[in-house]
This record gives structure tokens, C-alpha cells and sequence, in this order.
């Protein structure tokens, strides 16, 4: 991972603060225990990760306590290769109010 954020941490700092860090494409994944939750991926992480802390979004579907992100260019076949081999607890199983 080429970054990881604790829950405190994104909640201690202002949004913006975030933006010049995450303002690339990637990879995302939720965890809790150091056990994977949820693997995302965006062309811009800044945007998505602020959308899933929105109302409804799915920070608010499942515990969870890190979020580590990948920085890559080639983030679909990445995301697909990390579901493949991690097979994470909420990926496919999110209903339609916490999924996009």
C-alpha cells in the first residue's frame, strides 16, 4: 500500500487537506483488523472516498478502521486482481443504497 489512513485520522483532518495526497487514480481497500472488507477503485480517489463518506455512502455500511490505497494507473485490472485473490466480505454484497 502506498498510503494508509485510520478512520481518526480522515476524520481529524479537513477534506481538503486530503486533495493534493489523493488526487490520482488508484486503488482502494476498507479493512478492519487488518482484514479486507471492500476493494475500490477510482480515476480519482480524492472524489470517490469523500462520496462513500457521504449520506448513504458506504463508510456507513460496515465497521471498519483503515483504508489503504494503491497508486497505479492500471487500476481496473489491479481492483480485479485484488477481489480475485482477497475475495473481500463486501464486494458484490453492498444493497443498491450503499453501492454507486
Amino acid at each position: 500500500m502506498d498510503l494508509i489512513f485510520t478512520k481518526s485520522s480522515l476524520k481529524s483532518r479537513k477534506r481538503g487537506q486530503w486533495k493534493p495526497l489523493l488526487n490520482k487514480c488508484g486503488v482502494y481497500a476498507f479493512t478492519d483488523s487488518n482484514k479486507i472488507l471492500y476493494i475500490g477503485r477510482s480515476g480519482n480517489l480524492y472524489r470517490r472516498l469523500i462520496s462513500h463518506y457521504s449520506q448513504g455512502g458506504i463508510c456507513h455500511a460496515f465497521d471498519w478502521d483503515k483504508i489503504g490505497v494503491i497508486f497505479c494507473e492500471d487500476h481496473r485490472r489491479v481492483e480485479k486482481e485484488l477481489i480475485d485473490e482477497y475475495q473481500p466480505t463486501y464486494n458484490g454484497k453492498l444493497t443498491s443504497k450503499f453501492y454507486y
